[in-house]
C-alpha cells in the first residue's frame, strides 16, 4: 500500500530572528553602567521579567548579568 505522506529526515534549523530581550542584554553588556532600569513600551513588568529569566537561562553568555524586580522595575547588574 503506497502512503500518502513521507518523512524527510532533516535538521531543524536554528533561529535566526534575536529577541528584543537579546539585544537588551547585548547593549547592557556592551555598555558602561554597573545597573540600569530597564523599560519596554507597551509592556508589563512581569512580562520583561520573564522575558529576560528566559533569555538568561537560555543563553549562556548572559550568566552573569543580574536580573532585579523592585515593585513595578525591572534592573540589569553586572
Amino acid at each position: 500500500m503506497e502512503s500518502i505522506y513521507r518523512l524527510v529526515p532533516e535538521e531543524i534549523p536554528p533561529i535566526a530572528k534575536a529577541t528584543v530581550y537579546e539585544k537588551l542584554m547585548d547593549d547592557f553588556l556592551k555598555g558602561r553602567s554597573a545597573s540600569s532600569r530597564v523599560e519596554i513600551p507597551k509592556k508589563k513588568p512581569s512580562t520583561i521579567h520573564q522575558g529576560l529569566l528566559k533569555t538568561k537561562r537560555v543563553n549562556a553568555k548572559f550568566a552573569g548579568v543580574g536580573i532585579v524586580r523592585r515593585a513595578d522595575s525591572i534592573y540589569l547588574k553586572k
